[in-house]
């Protein structure tokens, strides 16, 4: 009887061998968990500090709240960034109304960095654009968005202050923007709402509504630096391979007896039975 079996070949790994592929399971592990945590973490474009959602309490539904015309001087409303760096993607202001493309015109949005008495104009926006988010009134008031005329970036722990003026014209248009008598805001993060100045006497005290919407710039990926790392180690690991003699077959189908083909194919050795034949006849 011939029996036919594929033999397995067993193979001699050496300690360096080991430890590379504890190295790739666990570098593949870590590359993936790192992708992940980044993805999770990646912050995308959110309102970072806003008090547009701060309510008029007035005597009735119909009652607009704090309104002051845009005619009487620059309005200046300061806030603080907390951690990371951030991109600047649009401020909202509430208007009275729904200004008309030639009162939208004369208005100038203007973003400063105030580090003590220093002022250094950042960024402008321009091009505003409809907020459908609906206001307190929506039949009386108008979320609009203005956008950066140029990329635009924030720094982390930093103070600045966005300022609203008209153009000089004669007579001026009127523009009228929504305050707030409370300091209320809401940040996902840490960002802080600081005091408005304006030149009209009846604004002092008071807040300037608007929100500004913002992107994290995010840091270096962990995951590419677990990359390039793990690059440099197995560079290092292959050069040391190419140094470490060859591997050993252990029961190579060279050295098995019964070897009929190239196909790893044996058949059973045929010993000579009690009465001097073959086993196989």
């Amino acid at each position: 009887m011939i029996r036919l079996f594929r033999e397995i070949p067993k193979i001699s790994v050496t300690k360096g061998e080991r430890v590379t592929m504890r190295f790739y399971r666990w570098f593949t592990i870590a590359v993936s968990a790192a992708s992940l945590f980044s993805n999770l973490n990646r912050a995308g474009a959110d309102s970072y500090i806003s008090n547009l959602g701060d309510r008029w309490m007035g005597q009735t539904p119909q009652e607009i709240g704090d309104i002051h015309a845009l005619s009487t001087g620059e309005f200046d409303a300061r806030f603080s960034t907390g951690a990371g760096a951030f991109s600047m993607n649009s401020v909202t202001l509430e208007f009275i109304g729904l200004p008309g493309a030639d009162a939208l015109a004369n208005v100038n949005v203007v973003l400063f960095q105030e580090l003590g008495s220093q002022k250094t104009q950042i960024g402008a926006f321009a091009t505003p654009t409809v907020n459908p988010t609906p206001t307190q009134w929506p039949h009386g008031t108008t979320y609009l968005d203005f956008h950066p005329v140029a990329a635009t970036s924030l720094q982390p722990f930093s103070e600045y202050s966005v300022a609203i003026y008209e153009t000089s014209l004669k007579p001026p248009l009127d523009v009228g923007l929504l305050f707030t008598l409370s300091s209320k805001f809401t940040t996902p993060t840490d960002w802080r709402i600081g005091p408005t100045t304006t030149h009209d006497p009846f604004a002092g005290g008071e807040f300037l509504k608007f929100a500004a919407d913002a992107t994290l710039v995010p840091e270096p990926r962990l995951s590419g630096l677990i990359l390039t790392g793990g690059v440099a180690l197995a560079t290092a690991l292959a050069r040391q391979r190419r140094r470490m003699p060859p591997r050993q077959w252990l029961n190579s189908p060279l050295n098995s007896p019964g070897m009929v083909n190239a196909n790893n194919l044996f058949r059973a050795p045929i010993y000579p039975n009690a009465a001097g034949r073959d086993s196989s006849s």
